[in-house]
């Protein structure tokens, strides 16, 4: 008789082994879930359709020396579309290029408190000096609009213009 109780015994703390491990698996897995939760954003942001920047006018001027291409480019955009939009990103290259530089690094958003409205313009003039960007002849100009706050704005894909620019010296 004591040998069956002494088996009864190992075989009751093997089953409560097995349920503690259940227990702590479960306790664990609830947090890492809701840890995972909290990183995770609540709402993507999206940009509505009705985003339309245009480029009303940009001038390309080239002053080449014989190490270095220095110049400008002077941007007229305007917001033909329904919603104000906060920034865009700016590019220019070659025309046979399919990756163009970034010329607005330093200042994605627009000047304005409430971003780019409606039926209004934006005029910059970008500074270069760097060869790689810019070639003399035939580029590219493209605009890619945002909307959204750093960190959380919407990149309008669908609403990406490219203007045809001629850099002369």
């Amino acid at each position: 008789m004591k040998k069956l109780l002494l088996k009864d015994k190992k075989a009751m703390s093997e089953v409560i082994g097995v349920v503690l491990l259940i227990i702590i698996t479960v306790g664990i897995a609830i947090l890492v879930y809701n840890y995972l939760e909290l990183l995770v954003p609540k709402e993507k942001p999206e940009c509505p359709d009705g985003i339309s920047l245009t480029v009303k006018k940009a001038v390309c001027s080239l002053n080449s020396t014989s190490s270095t291409v220095e110049g400008n480019i002077t941007i007229i955009i305007e917001n033909r579309g329904r919603f104000a939009v906060d920034g865009a990103y700016i590019r220019v290259g070659p025309a046979n290029r399919k990756v163009r530089e970034l010329i607005n690094k330093n200042n994605l958003y627009f000047e304005e408190s409430g971003g780019l409205i409606p039926e209004n313009t934006f005029s910059k003039i970008y500074n270069f000096s760097d060869s790689q960007i810019i070639s003399a002849g035939e580029n590219v100009l493209e605009v890619e609009p945002f909307i959204g706050p750093p960190g959380k704005a919407a990149i309008c894909e669908n609403a990406i213009v490219s203007y045809p620019i001629n850099c002369q010296p």
